[in-house]
């Protein structure tokens, strides 16, 4: 009996299998997708964290092929056509020509792109790869590896993960904002690895963030006050940054009115709307209730961790609020929240899981998934930005919708 048994199981599993390859093969997308939820569910259970290593594999998969169905426009447009003509072009005379206006105080992602170019023969997959690996991966990453030290389960990890790809950082506007989101990407690796005590090597990505973006130098200001703050309580903790980001906003509104006409420049990325505005308002409210309920809770490293990046959060609500008259200093500055957003997430799920329990904290991490997927499909649909679709279109898309959709020449 219990040989047909073991034999109706090999049966089954190799059905399944059959079944997984053909949807793989035919409707990648689907299969990528299911798998995530998979491994998902199964991460509900106690293990060690290679379950969350797969996901993100899958994860990054689908995003990826994501990326090659958006048309090129905006900002990508200009980044794409210089990768293509690095091969006719010099890294010099490409930043003595007038009509590309590039600033020299800001040279590494041309560098980047045309090192890229000169190796691959201008390959536009190796750099779509690279430039996701940068603002993704690298992050990511960086992000994983302090919140592993806080004892979180491996489930509420890839809620944390699941959220920062699909509700955090926004997937249309990253192959937008090309060298911010890198250089925001590098900014808040940079302050994860700080806090991990990699010290020499947090400066060195810093240093390159500024390259970058010199964006970043003003956001690294910010936060450099949230370090030199950390001593003090809370209440006049949060008031020193409450007055340095006011003060940071107020000094960079008065530079902008002294370059002609600047103050009055306005872009429109489609992308900060009422649904942002909520959620961001929604998740620093969330964050602070849930840390103040659990503090006592909390371990050394987790409170650290805590406690930093509401200060951060409080400083940069009062500098993007004085902000708001400079729409473009208001658009680009806006998105470094981006990178914050997953930090206030890990305070709530954190400070859930050791105030309420494993079950609560389970059922907001659910709820947190498919709100986050339902952010992401707001926000490919109301892009400026052409996607060939929807959230649903990408995952039942066949293999030959994905070939056709490919903007970058068949198959991928």
């Amino acid at each position: 009996m219990a040989s047909k048994v073991a034999l109706i199981d090999r049966q089954s599993s190799k059905v399944l299998l059959f079944l997984m390859t053909v949807v793989f093969v035919f409707f990648p997308a689907a299969g990528l997708v299911c798998m995530c939820f998979v491994f998902l569910v199964l991460a509900m259970k106690p293990g060690n964290n290679k379950l969350v290593f797969l996901w993100v594999v899958f994860n990054f998969i689908f995003l990826y092929m994501y990326t090659l169905t958006k048309g090129v426009g905006g900002d990508w447009a200009w980044y794409y056509e210089d990768y293509l003509a690095w091969s006719f072009t010099s890294l010099s005379s490409y930043f003595e020509h007038p009509e590309h206006s590039v600033k020299v105080y800001e040279p590494l992602f041309h560098v980047f792109s045309y090192a890229i170019s000169i190796v691959t023969n201008s390959n536009p997959y190796i750099f779509l790869c690279s430039i996701f690996f940068a603002i993704y991966v690298f992050y990511i990453a960086a992000f994983y590896t302090i919140i592993s030290r806080f004892g979180l389960h491996r489930f509420l990890i890839i809620v944390l993960l699941f959220y920062i790809c699909y509700a955090g950082i926004t997937f249309t506007i990253s192959l937008h904002l090309v060298r911010q989101y890198v250089a925001a990407s590098f900014v808040f690796s940079s302050l994860f690895l700080y806090l991990l005590g990699r010290r020499r090597l947090s400066i060195g990505i810093a240093v390159l963030a500024i390259l970058l973006h010199n964006s970043a130098l003003v956001v690294f200001s910010l936060c450099a006050i949230a370090f030199l703050v950390g001593k003090y309580p809370i209440k006049i903790r949060f008031s020193a940054m409450a007055f340095s980001g006011a003060f940071l906003a107020l000094v960079l509104s008065y530079l902008a009115n002294e370059i002609s006409g600047f103050s009055n420049a306005y872009i429109d990325d489609g992308s900060v709307g009422w649904l942002v505005y909520l959620q961001d308002i929604s998740l620093l409210v969330a964050a602070l209730y849930m840390y103040a309920k659990s503090r006592g809770l909390m371990s050394n490293d987790l409170n650290a961790f805590s406690l930093y990046f509401l200060s951060v959060s409080v400083g940069y609500l009062f500098f993007i609020a004085l902000l708001s008259e400079i729409p473009l200093y208001f658009l680009r500055f806006y998105f470094y929240i981006e990178f914050i957003r997953g930090c206030l997430m890990a305070v709530i799920l954190a400070g859930s899981y050791l105030r309420y329990g494993v079950g609560v904290t389970f059922l907001i991490g659910w709820l947190v998934v498919f709100l986050s997927i339902f952010i992401f499909n707001f926000r490919l649909v109301n892009a400026p930005f052409d996607y060939g679709g929807g959230f649903l279109e990408h995952i039942f898309g066949s293999i030959v919708w994905w070939i056709d959709s490919n903007v970058y020449g068949v198959g991928f």
